[in-house]
């Protein structure tokens, strides 16, 4: 007897039909999904970095060429080291120019003209110029003449754009340039569960299962030494060079492209003080003997004329920061960088200035006499930022200073995570930023911080902020608030023993802080003194085995055996005066130029913030990477935990609670730019 009832005969009719148009929507997809998920590193526009148990088994590459042409293949996820995704996908940009070029040959001027406007951006014809060119070679004399003047306009233009095509590096060392399509994977990070679209997404890439390198969890006194010379010291294996002649995936880097952001997979990024970009200059390095090359880059700082910007190259301050390899939002520092910078007409016309990541200067390398001088940091406190530029303090001598410059052949150690809260950077500082203990690093619009010192994150494409409870969070920051609470304008900050900064008033031989007006810095607690508006500079180590005290100045140092301080100063008698030796080995003679000023005193009202000296009354140390810290917006920094100043009560909505000895703190969150938790051992 047959029992198949009707309704088991339409639902097995639907079934199939299911069946069938999910597998024509697999097909036409570029991820295929897979039942064993693959941990991958996932990276996206918003500059959020975590790993995540990723279901793609396979993708669909389509290999595009300039001419247009695509070729299909498909590529297992564990033939992948990483896929690097650009905005638009390819196979959408070659729709659009196509249809642009019918348009570039339509009966109407203006519909031609509005083509032709299009096609001139870099960004689209530049990506795509044997389409252009294809079309060329059958064409009337109007549009043949129109291609040649977008071909003219493309190579002219400012600044050449970022490749427009996803780059798919195999772990053959092969990478191909092409189109990943659009796709889509649900995914469980953090305890959340997040559905991801391409557009999100910035980067996947393998896991790095390399364990970080343990740091010393305790201080030790900074050594840090000036390199004039890059032999046996730079350019080695376990350095990362960067030639500017190819970008990281092997792409040539031509003139005026921007390369600000281009090296972030090797951890740097570049930028400049004043408005514009840095790029390629095209001034090629021709000197004998240094591992330069055709390609140098150059600041191209934006000069407005009446109402025509045009960029001016080779003048203004480069900005040089690090950050984790392929995570922008993590910044990092090194022990180790050098460049070459030509052309330098007189001694001393160029300053390279290594940052540590409170903002004190770890070393000032001046610029001698040579044509294409190596600035060189070595240091064992991590270097978060460089800047150079044409040495500010020479202006005294009343002597005309070289202000145009270019540079080639960057060279530095391993970027690593910086353990100490840094001052966010230029690409973190309109974010706001939780990292966590497991290395995830989340990167939202805002934040709210708990009564329970948890933190809700709106993260943008996100409909429900991630909450992250208080255990996993290992340091967050703010972005730039609408007002900030700037130090009193003769302001003094000093540096204590356990890493904290203060801003201070001098009243004679005591210090009174700003922040708790009835605490008065102990003598035996002081490090540093320095004014507020000019940033800290470090003493070398060297120095301290010939003196109590050492004064730097930008030029150079001043040993003492003591210091006195008054109402209105302080002042010392000279053991020695010391300045940067120019070439490798060399010392100066009595008669040669001397920028250091003869400073015998100081008095508080009196200094310039350009010239301003670092009073060391102890050896400098490098900050202790498992101390909690909170860095407030106007630069002081408080060290947290057991020994140190100040101690943590509770961190809230609205405020961070502290105790300095009998003294309670209460400060605001919209003074705060960034907290670090202390590392449990």
């Amino acid at each position: 007897m047959n029992t198949y009832h009707p309704v088991n005969r339409r639902l097995n009719r639907c079934l199939k039909t299911l069946i069938f148009f999910m597998t024509c929507i697999a097909a036409a997809c570029s991820i295929v999904p897979c039942c064993q998920a693959t941990e991958l590193e996932v990276t996206l526009v918003s500059g959020s970095v975590f790993l995540a148990d990723v279901p793609i088994d396979a993708i669909n590459w389509k290999e595009v060429q300039s001419d247009g042409q695509i070729t299909n293949r498909r590529v297992a996820t564990e033939e992948i080291n990483r896929l690097w995704l650009c905005e638009i996908p390819a196979s959408n940009q070659i729709a659009e120019i196509n249809q642009l070029l019918v348009r570039l040959q339509s009966d109407e001027f203006r519909t031609r003209e509005d083509a032709e406007r299009q096609l001139s951006a870099s960004e689209i014809g530049g990506s795509f110029p044997k389409m252009l060119l294809q079309l060329k070679a059958g064409a009337d004399a109007e549009t043949k003449y129109r291609i040649n003047r977008i071909m003219d306009k493309i190579s002219d233009s400012d600044a050449s754009a970022v490749s427009e095509f996803d780059e798919l590096e195999l772990k053959s060392g092969r990478i191909l340039r092409g189109d990943a399509g659009s796709f889509s994977f649900i995914c469980n990070v953090d305890g959340h569960r997040l559905k991801l679209e391409r557009n999100q997404l910035l980067m996947l890439r393998q896991a790095d299962k390399t364990p970080p390198p343990e740091s010393a969890q305790k201080r030790e006194a900074i050594k840090a030494e000036i390199v004039l010379e890059s032999k046996d010291k730079f350019y080695l294996p376990q350095q990362t060079t960067i030639s500017l002649e190819t970008d990281p995936l092997g792409n040539e880097l031509t003139r005026k492209t921007d390369i600000s952001r281009v090296f972030t997979p090797l951890g740097l990024q570049l930028s400049g003080k004043e408005p514009g970009y840095v790029g390629i200059s095209g001034y090629g390095f021709k000197y004998p003997g240094t591992p330069t090359g055709k390609n140098s880059g150059c600041v191209f700082t934006l000069i407005k004329n009446a109402d025509h910007v045009r960029p001016k190259k080779f003048r203004g301050t480069l900005i040089i920061e690090f950050c984790v390899p392929n995570q922008p939002l993590v910044p990092a520092g090194v022990n180790e960088f050098g460049i070459h910078v030509a052309t330098v007409n007189r001694e001393r016309d160029f300053i390279m200035e290594a940052f540590n990541s409170v903002g004190q200067i770890i070393a000032s390398v001046e610029a001698g006499e040579r044509d294409c001088p190596f600035l060189g940091v070595r240091s064992n406190e991590p270097i978060a930022r460089l800047r150079i530029r044409s040495n500010p303090f020479l202006h005294k001598l009343n002597r005309k200073i070289d202000n145009d410059y270019a540079f080639d052949s960057i060279c530095f150690s391993k970027p690593q995570k910086l353990s100490s809260v840094a001052v966010v950077n230029k690409w973190t500082d309109q974010k706001s930023i939780v990292r966590l203990k497991n290395k995830n690093t989340w990167a939202g619009d805002r934040m709210e911080i708990k009564p329970d010192g948890s933190i809700d994150l709106f993260v943008e494409d996100f409909e429900t902020p991630l909450t992250l409870p208080a255990d996993v969070i290992e340091s967050y920051s703010s972005p730039e608030a609408k007002t900030i609470r700037r130090p009193n304008r003769r302001s003094w900050s000093m540096q204590l023993t356990d890493g904290s900064i203060l801003h201070v008033d001098p009243q004679g031989s005591q210090f009174r802080s700003q922040l708790v007006s009835e605490y008065i810095v102990p003598t035996d607690r002081a490090v540093a003194l320095w004014p507020t508006e000019s940033p800290a500079r470090l003493a070398p180590a060297a120095d301290w085995s010939e003196a109590k005290n050492v004064i730097t100045l930008p030029t150079g140092r001043i040993l003492t055996d003591g210091i006195e301080f008054t109402a209105k100063g302080y002042n010392w008698q000279t053991l020695d005066r010391r300045i940067q030796d120019l070439a490798p080995n060399a010392h100066e003679l009595a008669g040669d130029e001397d920028p250091m000023p003869d400073l015998q005193q100081v008095i508080y009202k009196e200094v310039d913030d350009q010239t301003a000296p670092t009073l060391w009354l102890k050896q400098p140390e490098t900050l202790d990477p498992s101390a909690g810290a909170i860095v407030l917006r106007d630069g002081q920094r408080l060290a947290l935990g057991e020994g140190n100043l100040f101690q943590l009560i509770e961190r809230g909505k609205d405020s961070i609670k502290l105790k300095l000895n009998e003294h309670s703190i209460e400060i605001n969150n919209n003074r705060v730019l960034s907290v670090k938790l202390k590392q449990k051992p």
